[in-house]
């Protein structure tokens, strides 16, 4: 990952060397700095970056006019761009050419010089500018807000300008508490000083930020696809309602809970949050409950590809399967969406299918223990069924079958007995059957001693 500071480094110690004037180890970079210029992410575009049809460069020769010209650039990745392609035509096409002749060691200094303004420390951020546009195909109404523009200042002024299709524009002011404010100054700065390859998503829509510090400014820009966290973070600081920010998802989905219940001794319920960025899964029948948990950022990116709510079931008056399955969508503005339905095709939730299949694309790659058909469907047991446990010894392998009682749980550190002596496990599976469907006989099933002392375990190691 380049940043400013990387390229601010590069520019000072090179700037350095031009104005020395050590016309060796200003030759030496010949064979070296193209590397080091593309790992900072400058390209040779044959300077157009800084050029258009209607200028050319300046003869080197001109020092007063290729300094003027230089400083005159305000964009660090276009002076990088223009290094670049300078070096490329002085090294590959120049005839008996070198860096360290005295115009093109004038050129690469004043250069070097600027690059190093344009990415010195910022000091402390006074300001920060985003400017997020819609650019999604589609046909808007005169209501559709096309673009947002706004404007933080350290001092806990904030002020959003929205502009809509008609041509009307809104515009908003608040105070929001400095601390917090500044706070999310210093990350939006850290998040602009990144250097990021150019990306277009011509779907996606664009964001434009400007940075303003004590000591310099920093420009980014971006597609929208990107910084869900860091926008998400902002949405909770500042008191505007709908923001587009980095992202374009002012009321993202925030949490999902899906509760089923097919008889009164069995449940389900899997909770999907994006602020904490969890996910659970409680299962519980009669006396035995289990839960299984994950944190991790891809909850939010779950969330995200969770577009659009399901819809309600029609209702079918020959149906007489109560509904056992609710799913409750949650989004940032609004009132919950509630639906109801059951899991069979009397009542089908329309979309359920499709919700389903992605929950578990992401539980089998983040979490497949939570598509153990023992947690996610137990059957309801009946007299005589016998509860079995799955555990796996501390050194991996295969899952042992033991008998376990209703007070365990699947996670719990247990003692069971082994091959005449005792050792330690850790249950992650239980389930009901039927005597002549047990995974191990149950003639020959040993059943779990007691759960495991933490302070036993670790004097046994």
């Amino acid at each position: 990952m380049v940043t400013r500071a990387d390229r601010y480094e590069f520019a000072r110690l090179n700037q350095q060397l031009f104005n020395a004037g050590d016309d060796e180890a200003i030759d030496h970079l010949e064979a070296t700095w193209a590397e080091q210029l593309t790992a900072l992410g400058f390209r040779m575009d044959m300077l157009e970056s800084v050029l258009d049809k209607k200028h050319q460069l300046p003869n080197p020769s001109d020092h007063e006019a290729t300094k003027a010209f230089l400083t005159g650039i305000d964009d660090d990745q276009a002076l990088g761009n223009a290094i670049f392609s300078m070096y490329r035509q002085i090294t590959y096409w120049g005839f008996d050419e070198h860096l360290s002749d005295p115009d093109n060691r004038f050129w690469f200094a004043t250069a070097l010089t600027q690059l190093a303004a344009l990415t010195r420390p910022l000091g402390a951020i006074q300001k920060v500018v985003i400017k997020s546009s819609e650019g999604r195909f589609w046909a808007p109404t005169p209501d559709s807000l096309m673009s947002q523009t706004l404007t933080l200042k350290a001092e806990g002024r904030v002020n959003l300008a929205s502009y809509f299709f008609s041509g009307y524009r809104r515009r908003q002011t608040a105070t929001v508490s400095a601390s917090k404010l500044n706070g999310m100054l210093d990350q939006l700065a850290d998040f602009a000083s990144t250097v990021r390859p150019p990306e277009i998503v011509c779907d996606a829509g664009f964001w434009k930020m400007t940075v303003t510090g004590e000591d310099g400014v920093q420009h980014a820009q971006g597609s929208m696809i990107e910084a869900e966290l860091l926008s998400e973070q902002l949405r909770d600081v500042l008191p505007f309602p709908y923001l587009m920010l980095f992202d374009n998802a002012p009321n993202q989905l925030q949490r999902l809970v899906i509760a089923y219940a097919p008889d009164d001794d069995t449940a389900e319920k899997m909770v999907i949050d994006r602020h904490s960025q969890s996910l659970s899964l409680t299962t519980r029948h009669g006396a035995t409950r289990t839960r299984l948990g994950l944190t991790s950022p891809a909850v939010g990116h779950l969330l995200t590809g969770i577009d659009s709510p399901l819809d309600q079931p029609k209702p079918d008056e020959a149906s007489q399967t109560a509904p056992n399955l609710t799913v409750t969508a949650r989004y940032r503005q609004g009132d919950p969406i509630i639906v109801k339905g059951t899991l069979s095709l009397d009542t089908p939730i329309p979309g359920w299918a499709n919700l389903a299949a992605k929950l578990q694309t992401f539980l089998g790659e983040f979490a497949p223990q939570m598509l153990d058909a023992r947690l996610m469907s137990r059957k309801t047991p009946v007299k005589g069924d016998l509860l079995y446990a799955q555990v796996v010894f501390h050194h991996g392998g295969s899952p042992y079958s033991y008998f376990a009682d209703p007070q365990y749980a699947v996670g719990d550190r247990v003692v069971v007995p082994r091959n005449h002596s005792e050792t330690y496990g850790t249950i992650v599976a239980m389930a009901w059957f039927a005597p002549n469907q047990a995974p191990y006989p149950p003639a020959q099933t040993k059943r779990i001693l007691r759960l495991a002392d933490p302070l036993e375990e670790a004097e046994d190691r």
